[in-house]
């Protein structure tokens, strides 16, 4: 499936058959009002991405990558250790002066990068050494859809079980801007898509544990 597809199934729900230019606009900015409601409904799994920087000699500060919306945890690939995240204050309580340098143990966020709206990390001690890989894994949000998208397959963004739901919840705002009182339909059948998929996202964020019953652990056994 395609942008275009989930808005021409949309408009179809609230009655346009034949949609021009501004009502396909119309369709899109409704489909990314609620792209970000479907975003933020749940901790997403599919929305996990690992990136990294490398170290810089003497250099604290680092931009992350354009997509994040949180990092989640850090590890120093190049020397094999944990990074641990810690409050901005802490950096400043451990090194007021700003000059220890090393290999890097802590990190906080900086800030919003006011030139490219990026995060930005500091980092603790400064890094002593060019070329380490320190990688981190985030939470990261989509892009808003723009008409050169259209035509692109949603599966590499949104999984095909939660498709639906941006579709349905593009066809319940179309409708509600139309006074259409059947809305609620679709408002319903998103918010059953929703659920679907926050029951899915959790069997594959905690896998169930395998338990036996006192009966099963006292048997004997032999791997074959």
């Amino acid at each position: 499936m395609t942008p275009a597809s989930r808005m021409a199934m949309a408009l179809r729900r609230a009655g346009v058959r034949s949609p021009g230019a501004t009502d396909n606009d119309n369709a899109r900015a409704y489909l990314n009002f609620i792209k970000t409601e479907v975003e933020s409904f749940a901790d997403w799994r599919f929305l996990y991405k690992v990136s990294y920087v490398t170290s810089v000699a003497s250099q604290n500060l680092y931009s992350l990558a354009s997509d994040v919306l949180t990092p989640l945890f850090w590890w120093d690939a190049t020397n094999n250790r944990r990074i641990i995240t810690r409050n901005p204050e802490d950096i400043k309580d451990i090194q007021p002066d700003g000059t220890l340098t090393g290999d890097v143990l802590i990190v906080s966020l900086y800030g919003i990068d006011a030139s490219t709206g990026y995060w930005k990390v500091d980092l603790l001690p400064i890094p002593a050494d060019a070329g380490d890989l320190l990688y981190y894994q985030y939470r990261a949000f989509m892009s808003e859809f723009t008409s050169a998208m259209d035509a692109t397959d949603l599966a590499p963004k949104y999984p095909g079980w939660l498709q639906n739901a941006l579709a349905w919840g593009t066809a319940a705002l179309l409708k509600e801007e139309g006074e259409n009182s059947t809305a609620k339909a679709d408002w319903e059948k998103y918010s059953a898509s929703l659920k679907f998929g926050k029951d899915l996202n959790s069997q594959q964020s905690v896998p169930p544990r395998l338990l036996m019953g006192q009966g099963d652990a006292n048997q004997p056994f032999t791997f074959s």
